[in-house]
């Protein structure tokens, strides 16, 4: 009895076995598709990485590779280096960011060109939005009805964070009390409208990347970039 007994037991065993090696690849699998990583060029890597680095000058340039497959990756990365080619001269600095929030990929360049003044930088910007289940860019309009609001809506919260930045540089004394609102968007070649502003997805939130020319000082010696649109 005891003999037959392990030989009824045993295929139990194998097809539990089976069983289980069979849930376990489906949720590496189901895992796998979470994460994206099936739409990599290589899967060891993250979605976006420096592919060069070179120093121009005092400043460093990093170039990003998206590792995306497919035409829609090919494409950007032909635009990446086209854009970065444009800033390809002494006293630029390229840096770039990326993120992942849900579906959305988005992927910020960002330029720093002192070649004009000591202590003033002149920012440009270029950023990607892909709907990583569609492998589509994603247009403003369509990032913005992600929040429930539109380019009138968008506009209005751009100018409440650039009224904000004026009344910061104010209280750290980097403006004097003479210079209005409208002094500070002229020193600074801002537009208030919302003409070249680049927009990202940073853990969910909408963030505006607008091109003006940022002034270095004592009080605020560090390069303000980015404005955050919602929380």
């Amino acid at each position: 009895m005891k003999k037959k007994y392990q030989k009824k037991f045993v295929p139990y065993a194998v097809i539990a076995g089976v069983f289980l090696l069979i849930v376990i690849g489906y949720f590496l699998y189901q895992k796998s598709r979470e994460n994206y990583n099936y739409l990599k060029i290589d899967s060891s890597k993250y979605f976006v990485y420096t592919i060069s680095q070179t120093q121009n000058g005092h400043y460093y340039q990093y170039q990003p590779y998206l590792n995306l497959k497919g035409d829609l990756g090919r494409v950007i990365n032909q635009d990446i280096d086209s854009y970065i080619q444009r800033f390809n001269k002494e006293d630029v600095c390229i840096t770039y960011d990326y993120d992942v929030s849900g579906n959305i990929l988005s992927l910020v360049i960002k330029v720093e060109d002192y070649g004009y003044a000591e202590s003033a930088a002149i920012l440009s910007f270029r950023t990607y939005n892909i709907h990583l289940k569609r492998l589509e860019l994603v247009g403003d309009d369509e990032l913005f009805s992600y929040y429930g609001i539109q380019s009138s809506d968008v506009e209005s919260l751009l100018n409440q964070q650039l009224h904000l930045y004026y009344q910061d540089l104010q209280s750290k004394g980097d403006l004097s009390k003479s210079c209005d609102y409208a002094c500070f968007l002229e020193a600074r070649n801002i537009d208030e409208g919302m003409k070249d502003t680049s927009f990202y997805v940073r853990e969910g939130k909408l963030v505006a990347y607008k091109p003006y020319t940022f002034i270095q000082t004592e009080a605020s010696p560090d390069v303000v970039y980015d404005f955050v649109l919602t929380n």
